[in-house]
């Protein structure tokens, strides 16, 4: 059980100590990943503030490694990034054999929390401002131009059609998405070789995988990723979930022109050519619609992340170019 494992990390950590535990997210009955906050009982002095992140994963040769792998890329992104108002959680501690890691907690709110309050799709601006600065900053640690090719993309939603048709998967409204392919063919054609940037991306990137403090710093987290894709992957990614889990109705994409001007002044130069962000932006929301099909049941939060990529698919609203 997750507790178990919990409490031998946090005794080889720190020896002679009792910690009250906090569970933050625990998957598949504790058997799988989870992640709890830990705080010392009966400590004095500094110690006795401390609070530390444990994280778990499945104790098997593929869960230790993945650790592995993401504590040793937070550790580079914490290393360069930790001396701004730009923040990583500093990695303390990795268990191998246990599957666990400790990190520096963060604390603050996510920035899914902190856009749950919000009134209006403007006042998201200052939020996604910090999400884009924080983003670029993540992005300049392995950064590189790269002509853009659009066949791998493009391939890769083709063949979840095909499958469609075949047969073997079931993709939602598939006969909406299949009349958005002809343009995506036609922005794939503009878009070849055009001047991109490629990084070491976050690609999980996601309101929930930041977090926010009072004092204005901003932490990024969860780096299971290492390797090397298009930057606009993450910039994507961080939009539609801004749009889909706005707390109001979901709203037309040109409603949230302010909070993307928010999100372009953090990051800066676009990570790509206006063809490039035309295409990538497309495509990403395809490629999520489609993969709606491959997730258990139906329901309300659904049926309004369905509306919402159709609504990005359709309207061509140029969200990855200011």
């Amino acid at each position: 059980m997750p507790h178990a494992r919990a409490t031998k990390a946090l005794r080889t950590f720190r020896p002679g100590l009792r910690f009250a535990l906090h569970w933050l997210a625990v998957r598949d009955g504790g058997n799988g990943s989870a992640v709890a906050r830990a705080k010392p009982l009966g400590a004095a002095g500094d110690q006795a503030r401390e609070s530390l992140i444990v994280k778990l994963l499945p104790a098997t040769p593929e869960g230790r490694a993945k650790l592995t792998r993401e504590f040793a890329r937070q550790s580079v992104a914490s290393a360069a990034m930790n001396g701004t108002d730009l923040r990583v959680p500093r990695p303390m501690w990795l268990g191998d054999t246990l599957a666990a890691a400790i990190y520096e907690d963060a604390g603050g709110k996510t920035l899914s929390q902190l856009w749950a309050g919000l009134a209006t799709p403007a006042d998201g601006a200052p939020l996604l401002h910090a999400a884009g600065r924080w983003l670029r900053a993540y992005h300049t640690l392995s950064a590189r131009a790269a002509p853009f090719s659009p066949a791998p993309h493009l391939n890769w939603l083709l063949k979840g059609v095909a499958a469609h048709r075949a047969g073997q998967r079931t993709i939602p409204e598939f006969t909406r998405l299949e009349a958005q392919i002809p343009a995506l063919h036609a922005l794939a054609k503009a878009s070849h070789g055009q001047p991109n940037t490629r990084a070491i991306t976050h690609r999980d990137f996601h309101l929930r995988n930041l977090i926010q403090r009072r004092s204005g710093q901003t932490f990024g987290f969860d780096f299971e990723n290492d390797a090397e894709d298009e930057a606009l992957r993450d910039s994507a990614f961080l939009l539609n979930d801004a749009l889909i889990h706005w707390p109001g109705p979901c709203p037309d994409p040109a409603d949230f022109a302010p909070a993307m001007a928010g999100f372009h002044a953090g990051y800066g130069a676009p990570a790509a050519a206006p063809a490039v962000c035309a295409f990538f932006q497309k495509f990403a929301a395809l490629n999520a619609w489609a993969k709606l099909g491959t997730q258990p049941a139906s329901g309300p939060a659904r049926r309004r992340r369905l509306a919402c990529l159709i609504a990005l698919a359709e309207t061509g609203q140029a969200l990855l170019h200011p």
